[in-house]
């Protein structure tokens, strides 16, 4: 009787895998032995068939566990690699998790997860985070041109025995050229206590500099490169450093300020971004024994007294570089499948549509089948390239911009929630001021630039 049993409309007799099969066998054999059970025996089988009952229903719905979207992985890699701490990252915002629309389960950013174990392989065990009384929680963000007189004071507080450090009007000349050549951290009071500045320089400019042929106001943005797949770069790492009146949380900070590193080196990987050399140089002790823990060795520095770092990454052993060219790897790899297979004409989707949820199968709504309309963009990608969490671009939904219902189909994702060209420029409009807004080709979307 049981063994023939029905769960959600589904007879165990369809289910023609060989797990199904050998359930269905334990069953009626348990059917057998019935006469024989306790109590306790029976309260155990009720509550293995209502276990049953769950996994036959998840089955026939077509639930079964997503894969993660392109830059996330699952909670049992993520654990792999941080065990249960994983979630204490979490928590305190050092590893990014999302929960797509219509999941059950998170996913977890994969380049804040090996940024977290790079940190800690670089730290331990000589530090311990939470050493200190009370712990802090901080960001790490591409700077702005407000926080450039912050990072100015700072600088000048660290590098006060070189004489005047490089003025803010320079600085900013750098930032527009190239907005990733700056990126401040701040406190749970949102304080900016550290900072660090990166400039991709061409190579005889980078030769030059190295050499004390130029010095730093002599760069110009005719000297920078922007960050660009498949354009070998030279980053140097021209400052970086933590606020010293914070010597209680320095070595708090100074681990967070690299982990944040770490995360975008990654990040630049998965771009298709390569980073041919990083470059440093620094006559701090602090600052000589950080670089050395981010894996990049001391060389003969052809100016005495100023101590050169330099590191070809593709060559290195350090873990966090050797992770850096996986990616890259496997960035050159998925394009160039990509343009050795032909693509069948798609509609126009400014966005591409990153941690949307895959249609389980062939869906017979119509609105589920059709295609995404060119004047429409899905809402999640969006927001996310943009660089707004999904909690704050949801809380303005109604508020400072709408959102069209219904769903529709891109590839194999199912869309239920996008915007309108209307849509599209209030969410400009409201986030484009923000610290953490990043534009995109297509900003302002202004109504009827499609």
């Amino acid at each position: 009787m049981i063994a023939h049993m029905k769960v959600n409309g589904f007879s165990t007799n369809s289910l023609k895998s060989t797990f199904f099969v050998s359930l269905k066998c334990t069953l009626f054999y348990l059917c057998r032995q019935l006469r024989n059970m306790t109590e306790v025996d029976g309260i155990i089988l009720v509550t293995f068939m209502k276990e049953v009952e769950k996994m036959v229903k998840r089955v026939a719905r077509g639930q079964r566990r997503h894969s993660p979207p392109p830059g996330y992985i699952t909670s049992t890699e993520a654990v792999k690699k941080l065990g249960k701490m994983l979630y204490k990252h979490v928590d305190a915002g050092r590893v990014r998790k999302i929960t797509p629309e219509g999941y059950t389960h998170g996913f977890y950013h994969a380049g804040d997860v090996e940024a977290v174990l790079a940190t800690e392989q670089a730290f331990s065990p000589q530090y311990v985070p939470g050493t200190w009384k009370n712990h802090p929680s901080f960001t790490f963000e591409r700077a702005v041109a407000s926080d450039m007189p912050a990072i100015v004071e700072i600088s000048s507080h660290i590098f006060d025995d070189h004489g005047p450090v490089t003025p803010a009007e320079i600085r900013l000349t750098w930032l527009r050229k190239n907005p990733e050549t700056f990126f401040v951290l701040r406190n749970q009071e949102g304080v900016t206590v550290g900072y660090a500045s990166l400039l991709p320089l061409k190579r005889a400019t980078l030769e030059r500099f190295i050499h004390d042929e130029i010095q730093t106001e002599d760069i110009t943005p005719e000297d920078i490169e922007t960050f660009e797949p498949g354009k070998p770069l030279h980053l140097y790492f021209m400052s970086m450093g933590i606020e010293p009146s914070y010597t209680r949380e320095k070595h708090e900070y100074g681990a967070a300020l690299v982990r944040g590193l770490f995360t975008f080196f990654l990040d630049l990987a998965s771009r298709g971004i390569e980073l041919e050399t990083i470059t440093a140089r620094s006559h701090k002790p602090d600052g000589l024994r950080l670089l050395r823990k981010m894996g990049i060795p001391q060389l003969h520095s052809p100016v005495p007294g100023k101590n050169l770092f330099a590191v070809r990454v593709a060559e290195s052993g350090f873990p966090l570089f050797e992770r850096y060219s996986e990616i890259l790897a496997e960035y050159r790899q998925s394009h160039q499948e990509a343009q050795e297979t032909p693509v069948s004409p798609q509609p126009h989707t400014p966005h591409k549509p990153a941690t949307l949820q895959k249609t389980p199968g062939p869906r017979q709504s119509h609105e589920a089948s059709a295609d995404l309309p060119a004047d429409l963009v899905a809402f999640t990608p969006f927001y996310e390239q943009h660089g707004i969490s999904e909690t704050s671009a949801r809380r303005h939904i109604g508020k400072e911009y709408e959102i069209v219902k219904g769903e529709w189909n891109i590839g194999g994702y199912l869309i239920k929630q996008a915007l309108d060209q209307q849509g599209q420029h209030a969410f400009y409009e409201y986030w484009h001021t923000h610290q953490r807004f990043t534009p995109c080709p297509d900003c302002p979307h202004q109504p009827g630039t499609l």
